[in-house]
């Protein structure tokens, strides 16, 4: 299966980036498949993340040292897709074209 890999830890502001990106990805496709992994306590799906994935404190971490850059290293790791297309949530997807084009071109 095909589907959007979006990463929010830390700061809450990445959960509602990630969720504006979402919607916005199912307002241009209704069937493209979005998962989240994030480091929350608690998470809404709601109708926009089709996998909720919880990060595990390692994927971000360097013995005591904080370093979220590093979660991007797992990407692959995380993803509940077999092909997965990564997307930073500080973005919101503006193309009327359905992500599922760009999963063919990149074919």
């Amino acid at each position: 299966m095909k589907g959007v890999l979006l990463i929010a830890i830390g700061n809450q502001a990445y959960l509602q980036m990630a969720k504006t990106l979402a919607i916005s990805l199912k307002v241009a496709d209704p069937d493209v498949k979005v998962a989240l992994a994030h480091n929350y306590s608690q998470v809404d799906a709601g109708d926009w993340f089709d996998q909720l994935v919880q990060v595990p404190e390692e994927a971000y971490m360097t013995g005591s040292k904080v370093e979220y850059i590093k979660v991007k290293t797992w990407m692959y790791d995380l993803s509940p897709w077999e092909e997965t297309i990564f997307l930073d949530v500080d973005m919101i997807w503006l193309f009327k074209k359905p992500i599922r084009e760009l999963f063919e071109k990149l074919q």
